[in-house]
């Protein structure tokens, strides 16, 4: 992303601020003080959550990824998965002072989701669809307006920020409805929240907990995006707009008001929302990325997904989501290109022994396994190293048959366990959605030769230079 991109070259200028600054609260605060704090920065005793060199509590436990150890991971209550992303992406400033007391909220915010996601979702995806398609129409033809025309008759597009933009639409409209995410300023703050998530996760990192309010503040123009997107949600919340019928904040509401519990005031769900909406928006444009930068250079497949599709204006939904090598496709293309060398990540909020006495894990530490042993385990994926994009489908192994919106120890890109990753089948809808056009309408090539990734700590970016070509399909 083009945020991503130029955070290495802001962070060197960052870090002299933070010296500078430093160096002030040492000549302000007096020697024995501001000479601790200037110490503790630079020994990195500040929360560094990915590391693995500065401070012991910046090294992450990396756990054996057997299923009981992954599943013991997953749901012991001393290990949570909302404060290891809590200090990741600042959520006391990215999401306006929520609060994240496990004890008193987790069970309430866990069942709320599966029921809004995993019970309720599929029902509405299915309703939904036709108005998507026609969404995904619109905002590819306005995309493709920014493309250059080449001397065959291709669009040239920057792959990253049109299926950025296009993911989230269509995101945007399974969240809050069609007049929502048709609505420019909104659609546009949607996109700005996000990026001013993942610039929020690459800075803090450098700075001490007493300035990430003040970062965020610099950051995010004083949290522009996050303020407007709350007020509109609660004017929605307010408010009874039939097109909002199916949608994610309807069912929400719903949902609370069925709970009867004092926690979920109108401020606590728009908090939530801008949560649910980050997780739901940010990872499926980037896992899309590489599926499409993969299918680019794969003409041979271009042609036997658009054989699998058939007729696409006769594609519903239910036929699109049981597609076997498209899915086969798209999942292949994410084992061997995880987002996160690291999954299941998880702060100790207390000293914790796991079960079989293998791990202590001390307070503040992370836990977590390894994605990369995962998905390149030979027992499992037989040539591990090797793209094959039939490998769910045709070849004998213990995941042939298996579904990429399916939680397995064997693919850790949902999570694992009772907090896996309650709006895969949103995800993977979009995604699936997005590809099956493309695919049936254009041919798809790869212009740029350079490398179209990179990677920011134990994350897997795309480059928002990179550039694809685009032929309609007569």
């Amino acid at each position: 992303m083009a945020s991503i991109e130029s955070i290495q070259g802001a962070v060197c200028i960052i870090c002299g601020v933070a010296l500078i600054l430093l160096e002030i609260g040492y000549l302000i605060t007096g020697t024995e003080k501001g000479g601790k704090l200037w110490n503790d920065f630079s020994d990195g005793r500040y929360y560094k959550p990915w590391g693995n060199t500065w401070g012991s509590l910046a090294r992450p436990v990396v756990i054996n990824p057997s299923r009981r150890e992954m599943t013991e991971l997953s749901e012991a209550k001393a290990l949570s998965q909302r404060a290891a992303y809590s200090d990741m992406f600042g959520f006391q400033h990215t999401m306006n002072g929520i609060s994240h007391t496990e004890q008193e909220t987790s069970l309430l915010r866990t069942r709320l989701y599966s029921r809004l996601l995993q019970v309720r979702g599929p029902t509405n995806l299915k309703v939904i669809y036709p108005t998507l398609q026609k969404q995904l129409e619109t905002v590819l033809l306005q995309q493709l307006e920014k493309g250059k025309l080449n001397a065959d008759g291709s669009l040239s597009i920057r792959l990253a920020p049109t299926i950025r933009t296009m993911s989230s639409r269509l995101m945007a409209q399974l969240f809050f409805g069609e007049n929502a995410a048709t609505d420019e300023t909104f659609a546009e703050s949607l996109l700005a929240y996000s990026a001013d998530m993942v610039r929020c996760m690459a800075v803090f990192q450098f700075f001490p907990r007493y300035l990430t309010k003040h970062v965020h503040k610099l950051i995010t123009r004083n949290g522009r995006a996050m303020h407007f997107l709350q007020n509109r949600f609660k004017k929605m919340m307010a408010g009874n707009d039939g097109e909002m019928h199916n949608t994610i904040l309807r069912d929400m509401v719903e949902l609370t008001r069925e709970q009867n519990s004092q926690y979920w005031t109108v401020g606590v769900i728009s908090q939530s929302l801008l949560g649910i909406w980050f997780a739901a928006s940010h990872q499926p444009w980037m896992n899309l990325d590489f599926v499409l930068l993969e299918l680019a250079q794969r003409p041979e497949w271009q042609a036997q997904l658009r054989e699998e599709i058939g007729d696409h204006s006769r594609l519903d939904y239910q036929a699109l989501v049981q597609l076997p090598y498209l899915d086969s496709f798209i999942k292949e293309t994410v084992r061997m290109n995880p987002l996160d060398n690291y999954a299941i990540r998880r702060k100790a909020l207390q000293n914790y022994h796991f079960a079989n006495g293998g791990w202590l894990i001390r307070t503040g530490v992370v836990a977590c396994v390894s994605a990369i042993d995962i998905l390149r385990n030979k027992d499992v994926y037989p040539n591990p190293d090797e793209w094959d994009g039939n490998r769910f489908v045709t070849t004998t192994s213990p995941v042939q048959g298996s579904k990429f919106s399916d939680v397995s120890e064997h693919f850790p890109t949902w999570g694992f366990g009772a907090l896996a990753c309650p709006g895969r089948f949103h995800a993977a809808l979009v995604m699936k959605i997005i590809l099956a056009h493309i695919v049936s309408h254009y041919e798809l090539t790869l212009e740029s030769k350079g490398r179209t990734k990179f990677m920011w700590e134990s994350f897997t970016l795309p480059y928002d230079s990179t550039r694809v070509s685009l032929k309609k399909i007569d």
